[in-house]
């Protein structure tokens, strides 16, 4: 199934990619789906998804392998068991992996979502940016076509006007032609002004047609025109897409943190903004979160407290 919506009710969700603008709430489980939603989601247990959410994801059982990008917090009352999640707001479970299963990757005080939207924007500038630059090579090579096109026109009225010129002149001869008698001279300058007035007349025909092609290449210079025009306006609407998506981001906040009421098992890794560590036994009750650590290179240290 495909589903868009504002709020989202369900029974149940499966293999369905659903798209909210509000709420998504299951009252059983979601087990592979997608996900993009733009308010909270809540359900009994989330098996085998992708997610991406602006708010903030409940369960009351379990989150297994699944992958999640979440602007709020993730919290499980039950177990999170072989996943990768994102949370901006922090993460929160009972349990947090297993003596069995593939361990967690957990990430905290980063936005994977947010920085997930800003990439799809940014492409869609980038592309946005190329077919303008695209239209704008198409102008010039328009533009040189009228060029060319208006040299040409230059051209043949001045053929046209030397071939009327002569015309004229060998039209004031032939009565004296006439009077003299001289039947040669006669015929040779009647074939030079017939040959004089095609010539005039196919000069007129092809500026006439140029004039057309003139008025068709204009045309479309002002089509492609529009079409620059409006590339523009999907560029400054892109952006301030992007602006608005940080703007709302730095709004919120940040809560960078993990917590237990029962186990994280070894083997889990956390990342934040600056470090990372990979838990090498099973701690019970902690709380993790990142902090600053002058004795380690990087400046900062996951602390388990």
């Amino acid at each position: 199934f495909h589903v868009q919506g504002a709020n989202v009710t369900a029974e149940e969700v499966l293999a369905a990619h659903i798209v909210a603008k509000g709420d998504l709430v299951v009252k059983t489980g979601i087990t592979g789906a997608i996900l993009d939603v733009e308010g909270d989601i809540r359900a009994k247990f989330i098996n085998k998804s992708t997610i991406r959410s602006y708010g903030s994801i409940f369960t009351d059982r379990e989150i297994i392998d699944c992958e999640i990008q979440s602007s709020g917090a993730c919290v499980c009352r039950g177990k999170i068991v072989s996943s990768t999640i994102s949370a901006r707001q922090g993460i929160e479970a009972m349990d947090i992996g297993t003596e069995v299963s593939m361990p967690c990757h957990l990430r905290i005080g980063v936005d994977d979502h947010i920085a997930h939207e800003i990439s799809l924007i940014d492409k869609d500038i980038e592309a946005q940016r190329i077919i303008q630059e695209n239209l704008e090579n198409r102008t010039k090579e328009l533009t040189d076509q009228a060029r060319e096109i208006q040299k040409t026109i230059a051209s043949l009225a001045h053929v046209q006007d030397r071939s009327q010129v002569e015309q004229r002149a060998l039209e004031k001869n032939l009565d004296q032609l006439r009077a003299a008698g001289d039947v040669e001279a006669l015929k040779e300058a009647e074939f030079k002004i017939a040959a004089l007035t095609r010539k005039a007349c196919d000069a007129d025909d092809d500026i006439t047609r140029n004039f057309d092609r003139q008025d068709s290449v204009d045309s479309l210079i002002k089509q492609v025109r529009e079409q620059i025009w409006n590339t523009k306006e999907q560029i400054m609407g892109l952006k301030k897409q992007k602006q608005d998506k940080l703007d709302w981001a730095e709004k919120i906040g940040v809560k960078a943190y993990i917590k237990t009421k029962g186990s994280v098992y070894s083997g889990t890794t956390i990342t934040g903004k600056y470090s990372t560590r990979t838990l090498k036994e099973t701690m019970k009750a902690v709380r993790i979160h990142e902090a600053v650590a002058l004795d380690t290179p990087e400046g900062w240290e996951i602390r388990l407290s």
